[in-house]
């Protein structure tokens, strides 16, 4: 019979409406109602043949949510007392257990009977039945039973109850039914006892107010250790709803924690605002899917204060389709008995704390000053809680209980309400705000913590003369505890020991303070405005002062600050004493993980508190990483069907599916031969650099799932590839250069390799032009060296009858294409998509430096120029004396330069960066490269050598993290911005040093490079610098439907002065440097 007074006979009546509907999903269970049913059936039965009879108390300890939940109704069931154990509890709970509630039965699981073993030695009492329960693999229900028997635990051998269909039983709304620990200011925690009538009030009054349905998915996310845990639990079970139960590795980890709840469509959560706030502090960038909470219905927050300021981050950052209820209660008054769904808009500061609105159905919450008086209107007052759906009291304590469970002042009759330490103040609508606690309990992230408590746990030790604690909150709402003691000697160490030994970690106190003595005020008092300077005093004279010595513990500083919203520290301080708690260590790990990708436990935060260790573990981790997961490309499996590309490649491939779009990807080189040249050994040797480099042999074809893919041939016909022509004696240059033109401007099919061709013209008795082109998407400029340089090493042997080998490979491009796109769906670039976040932070949307012109027409022309002798020498002495790289300088100048023109403080370059830095790549043939953009901030008031420092340690940076493919960068910045990079990078810079080229010579040939004709140009304007041992030359390439000639000279002939002016200047603010002399060079004019 359906008593709904008593919550699991609501729960049996839902089972036998909707057997099949799912009750528990956890780590890949799915428990039904029905089964849930069974188990939890088994459970009384078990108790049952045991002699448990209505009112015992069974004791609970699992290390298995799922069991402990089928054991909590079992115990209802049966008419016994829930108490949960926590693994975290200490001596002073383990005390209470034995002393004061001494249980009849112990339900546990088998990890933990070592430690009930260990208690049961150190007291008097011991529990005399202990039930281990587990499920099995094949989802059946496991048990043995041990009696204490002769001081020992016997294990009953007797059959199993197999029983488990429902006890008939006669439990009423006014039987205990569980009981629950809170702190208490003896130094004990306090064991509250519930009852049946109490709990089912709450869970009926929830129900009715969120209009629950049976397709509603509660988030549990409480520890079972609290009483909060039993909205997570019967709401959804008296409802047909399902319990949602993260993995244990899942709650410590914010990220998986964020990511879970919008995978698996939660549609309620209970936490605490602290909860709320790491949520809001998840890292996007290592999120697969960026959540918003989309299935949320309600966000229900209670445990500690609540502002405005949390509400505001919420709704910005995941929209306001969830309702946010904020929640007062106390475990002595049932869970919670007022509520207040949080408006919007909000209404004052966003410091502000959120109402706790109003009372709950049948319950009233009356504030009332000292004499005794319901308050005014805004008058500060004393809060209790008036309902007849309180707790009984607290277990085994009529005295505490006849305490804090007192006569209402305000009625001549018997009417019992529950005081709750807690005071506030009504505002004009009746709802009541709540300013803190009057005892010296408080709530730290949601737990209450009793001050009382910790001082008296303290005083324990008989080296402390005496003891107050003081509690600290920071700016960002953070709460921690900081204790003052007199001894003779100071006893820190010996303290946080005892702390450690005898309280739950979150009341161990942030730092402690040896004080000779406790002034009093003129009340007789101690004097806390005394201890607070005492507190700024000692913090100050202890700050610690020593400075990173490396870029690992400079970052870790980073992090500390950002954590702990200090400025000041140094390597050498403690976590804890700068105001460090265990939710902030939670945060501190994660941003671990987000700066370096490794991964640290909270352990290991305790045990190597300050930066200096953190940074020690973080670079062990990283070199275990590194030879684990990182230095070595691996070759992959032969697949005729063809293998991924990399990003470069899919892009470059995108960007060329028109003829002129694909020729502005050709990559062209011209060569003047004179001499005794063979043609047929020149053939061989292409032949054998085509064998080894699979990249020569390459397609790019679209496989039967939509997906560009890159296929190897077994062999090219060089025919296919090298064309001859014997040119006339009489042909002039100009017809030559057409030759060279229309050979640079070839129209490759990606579809069909090879990708790379040669033209060799024989224009006159021993004298050749060779000219080489290169689809982009198979190689980069140190590419084609490569082969140019590998070609003439094998001609020289042949002509030599020398037997020649090139250097085996040990991977090939579509190996390093593979590792690429294994890394990017490892996540494995944490560290380097936070580098770029944070690198182009604060670029907004700018207008053109030119006016961009819509175009498809790639025609390109360039502007050429040398560095003048006297200035290369300048700038590279200049680098070398100031340890400036050359990249950063020309980088700066080109950011100058672009500033004077627009007036701009951001100005981004896109800097192709050759990727061969990874000892696997080097001498690779292949399209290594990736684009990155330069941030350059310009402050006109900064001096140019502040830019320039900033620059090109960005720069060296930059190459840290130059991996991460340019198009994911791209995407992050435009998720984060809502602009398009490739809108906002005003200018393109290719760095060229140039390769050592003395090799590259022919047995009585001699080989001159040819200057490059007008071409396609894919960037609408590009500067290439070209660096060698000896000279610098500057080379603009640019599209002649967005420049004309003149307007581009102008700009070459500035930059060279800007150049000139940073480095003879670099003292003077960029204000100062002036870029149009009177004598030359005309101001360049966008019109």
């Amino acid at each position: 019979m359906v008593n709904k007074k008593v919550i699991h006979t609501v729960f049996e009546n839902i089972v036998a409406q909707k057997p099949t509907n799912i009750a528990i999903e956890t780590e890949g269970f799915k428990i039904s109602y029905s089964q849930l049913n069974s188990y939890a059936n088994q459970i009384a039965h078990i108790l049952k043949s045991l002699d448990i009879e209505k009112g015992d108390v069974v004791a609970v300890f699992f290390n298995q949510v799922l069991v402990q939940i089928l054991s909590l109704i079992g115990i209802f069931k049966k008419g016994g007392v829930y108490l949960p154990l926590d693994k975290k509890y200490k001596q002073n709970h383990w005390g209470e257990l034995f002393t004061k509630i001494q249980p009849n039965a112990l339900l546990i699981s088998q990890e933990y009977f070592d430690i009930v073993k260990k208690y049961n030695a150190e007291y008097e009492f011991s529990i005399p039945k202990v039930i281990i329960v587990d499920i099995s693999p094949e989802m059946e229900l496991q048990y043995d039973v041990y009696v204490y028997t002769n001081s020992t635990y016997i294990k009953m051998e007797s059959e199993n109850v197999k029983e488990d269909g429902n006890l008939k039983l006669d439990i009423d709304g006014e039987d205990a039914n569980h009981i629950f620990f809170t702190s208490g200011s003896t130094g004990k925690p306090k064991a509250v006892l519930g009852n049946h009538k109490s709990l089912s009030h709450f869970i009926h009054w929830e129900t009715k107010e969120l209009q629950l349905a049976e397709n509603d998915r509660i988030g549990q996310l409480t520890s079972l250790s609290f009483d909060a845990s039993l909205r997570d639990i019967f709401l959804p079970l008296i409802n047909g709803a399902t319990i949602c139960i993260p993995a244990s590795k899942i709650k410590e980890d914010v990220n998986q924690l964020n990511e879970w709840l919008q995978k698996e469509e939660i549609t309620i959560v209970h936490t605490v605002p602290t909860m709320l706030r790491l949520l809001l502090n998840a890292d996007d960038d290592l999120l697969d899917n960026k959540t918003n909470f989309s299935s949320l219905r309600y966000l229900l927050l209670a445990g500690e204060k609540l502002y405005n300021r949390d509400i505001t981050s919420w709704r910005e950052k995941n929209g306001d389709h969830t309702c946010i209820v904020n929640l007062y209660g106390a475990t002595e008054s049932t869970l919670v008995k007022s509520f207040h769904r949080v408006e919007n808009p909000l209404v004052g500061k966003p410091s502000d704390g959120i109402s706790v609105g109003k009372p709950i159905s049948n319950t009233a919450l009356i504030i009332l000053n000292s004499e005794n008086k319901l308050c005014a209107i805004h008058e500060k007052g004393s809060i209790y809680i008036k309902t007849p759906f309180l707790s009984s009291g607290y277990y085994k304590a009529q005295e505490l209980t006849k305490e804090k469970f007192i006569q209402n002042p305000l009625s001549s009759e018997k009417d019992i309400i529950y005081k709750t330490g807690d005071y506030g103040t009504y505002d004009a609508s009746r709802n009541i705000t709540v300013l803190g606690r009057e005892d010296g309990v408080l709530k730290i992230n949601g737990i209450r913590c009793d001050i009382n408590s910790i001082e008296s746990t303290i005083l324990e030790l008989e080296k402390v003369a005496m003891v107050k604690c003081l509690v600290k909150e920071s700016e960002d709402d953070n709460t921690s505890i900081i204790c003052f003691y007199s001894s003779k000697e100071p006893l820190e160490e010996t303290i946080r020991n005892h702390c450690f030994k005898y309280l739950p970690h979150y009341e161990i106190p942030s730092l402690m303070i040896h004080v000779a003595s406790f002034p009093t005020n003129a009340n007789g008092k101690v004097d806390t405005a005394y201890l607070n300077n005492k507190l700024k005093e000692v913090t100050d004279l202890t700050q610690d002062n020593t400075q990173p010595i490396n870029d690992i513990e400079e970052n870790v500083l980073r992090i500390w600050k950002e954590v702990l919203s200090k400025e000041q520290m140094g390597t050498e301080n403690s976590f804890l004493s700068l105001g460090g708690n265990s939710i902030k260590q939670v945060l501190l790990r994660s941003k671990i993980y987000k700066e370096f990708g490794v991964q640290v436990t909270i352990e290991n935060l305790f045990t190597h508190a300050t930066i200096s260790k953190q940074a020690s573990l973080i670079s062990s981790l990283l070199v275990s990483q590194s030879a684990n997961t990182y230095n070595t490309i691996k070759p992959i499996a032969k697949n005729p069907d063809g293998y991924v590309v990399s990003n470069e490649q899919l892009r470059i491939w995108i960007t060329s599916q028109s003829n002129e779009e694909s020729i502005a990807h050709n990559m062209y080189y011209t060569y003047d031969i004179e001499g005794n040249f063979e043609l047929s050994l020149f053939v061989n040797a292409i032949k054998a650099v085509i064998e080894k480099y699979e990249i020569l042999r390459t397609s790019f074809l679209i496989n039967d799932q939509g997906e560009v893919v890159q296929k190897v041939l077994d062999n090219i016909d060089v025919d296919n590839m090298l064309s001859h022509h014997i040119i006339e004696e009489n042909k002039n240059e100009d017809e030559i250069k057409e030759y060279i033109k229309s050979f640079s401007n070839y129209a490759f099919d990606l579809e069909e390799a090879p990708l790379f061709r040669l033209q060799l013209l024989q224009t006159g008795n021993q004298k050749f032009t060779l000219s080489t082109v290169m689809h982009h998407i198979i190689g980069d400029y140190t590419s084609d060296k490569i082969i140019i340089s590998e070609i003439l090493k094998l001609y020289n042997g042949y002509k030599a009858n020398e037997t020649v080998t090139l250097n085996p490979l040990e991977i090939q491009y579509k190996d390093y294409a593979a590792w690429m796109v294994n890394r990017l769906e490892n996540n494995e670039f944490i560290a380097e998509k936070k580098f770029w976040t944070t690198h182009l932070e604060g670029i907004s949307k700018q207008e053109k430096w030119y006016i961009p012109i819509p175009t498809t027409n790639y025609e390109g022309e360039y502007f050429v120029k040398k560095v003048p002798q006297t200035l290369t020498k300048e700038i590279k002495d200049y680098c070398t004396e100031t340890n400036q790289n050359l990249m950063g300088v020309f980088a700066t100048a080109l950011g100058i330069l672009i500033h004077k023109i627009n007036n701009q403080q951001d100005v981004v370059i896109g800097l192709p960066i050759n990727l061969r830095n990874h000892p696997d790549l080097m001498n690779q043939v292949g399209l290594y490269l990736n684009v990155l953009p330069l941030k350059i901030t310009i402050n006109t008031h900064n001096n140019v050598q502040h830019i320039l420092d900033a620059t090109s340690r960005d720069q060296v940076k930059m190459m840290d993290h130059s991996f991460y493919p340019f198009d994911n960068i791209v995407e992050d910045f435009e998720q984060l911005n809502g602009l398009n990079l490739l809108d906002r990078i005003d200018v393109y810079m290719n760095f060229i040093n140039h390769l050592d080229t003395s090799g590259n010579t022919l047995e009585d040939v001699t080989i001159t490079p040819r200057k490059r004709e007008a071409r396609m140009s894919k960037f609408p304007i590009c500067f290439y610098i070209n660096n060698s041992d000896t000279e610098l030359s500057i080379r603009i390439e640019y599209q002649t439907s967005q420049f004309n000639q003149k307007e581009i000279s102008k700009i070459g002939e500035r930059f060279m002065l800007c150049l000139e002016k940073i480095i003879k200047t670099s003292n003077t603010p960029v204000q100062s440097v002036n870029l149009v002399e009177k004598t030359s060079i005309p101001v360049f004019s966008l019109g």
